[in-house]
């Protein structure tokens, strides 16, 4: 926090490792992003910064291979796995397709 009291999100800085517990997304809509031979630099960590940012709540947990973002009244997960990105919804979430397709 800055003294004007705006926030930064620094994701490439997460030191913490450990996996979050995602079991609330498991029945839910899923959209993988796959890349074929390897994923980028930093692109995991801007997709989540770019949507924690449009989320407008700070209910965030943010670890260095996964996170949860809330968007008010649902959470988004993302999860770094090789050369993919999963992005997850809640499974009672309405209109998922429509806000994947927002968040890609």
């Amino acid at each position: 926090t800055t003294g004007n009291g705006k926030e930064y999100l620094a994701t490439s800085v997460v030191a913490n490792d450990q996996e979050l517990d995602l079991s609330d997304f498991e029945n839910g809509l899923e959209c993988v992003l796959r890349f074929p031979e390897f994923l980028p630099d930093g692109i995991f960590q801007r997709l989540v910064s770019t949507c924690a940012a449009q989320g407008g709540d700070d209910e965030h947990c943010i670890a260095k291979r996964s996170a949860t973002v809330s968007y008010g009244h649902f959470y988004v997960a993302f999860l770094w796995e090789e050369n993919r990105i999963r992005i997850m919804l809640q499974d009672d979430m309405e209109d998922g397709p429509e806000h994947i397709k927002t968040l890609v």
